[in-house]
């Protein structure tokens, strides 16, 4: 059974049979890039995650670890998502300032409309990109732990 990464590493190995001439280090770029290529793909309740955090701007920058937002809301109210042309689109026409009840997610940034009039809680929950954690042999996950296939 497959329960941490030295695990893996060494179930892998069993399948390349007699291939000596692949490294450890091979396997572990292998695994590395399996591993980034699952996390843009997986949305499941074992990488949710959820990050409260203080909003008093038009816009905040995303944790390094984002995949994509499953629901964010500003003092208990969900946001609706919009596209970054409408968000702008907004900006100009509208302007304002008070509870936001838009988001748009540009580059790195979630931009929120109307800009808030004073701070607000921003809870964002967010599928969670888990790759690169698996370094030391002893290394798990909930993914590697509830589906390591």
């Amino acid at each position: 059974m497959t329960t941490n990464y030295g695990d893996l590493k060494a179930t892998l190995r069993s399948y390349l049979y007699d291939r000596d001439d692949i490294t450890d280090a091979a396997i572990a770029d292998w695994l590395n890039l399996s591993e980034r290529r699952i996390y843009r793909l997986l949305r499941c309740p074992a990488n949710e995650t959820l990050s409260t955090v203080e909003l008093d701007s038009q816009a905040w920058r995303l944790p390094v670890d984002y995949l994509e937002a499953k629901l964010i809301s500003a003092n208990g109210k969900q946001l609706v998502r919009v596209s970054d042309q409408d968000m702008l689109r907004r900006r100009q026409s509208y302007g304002g300032v008070g509870q936001p009840t838009h988001f748009a997610r540009i580059g790195d940034w979630l931009h929120f409309w109307p800009v808030p009039d004073e701070p607000k809680t921003l809870d964002l929950i967010y599928y969670q990109d888990y790759s690169g954690q698996l370094t030391t042999d002893s290394d798990t996950n909930d993914i590697l732990r509830i589906a390591p296939d």
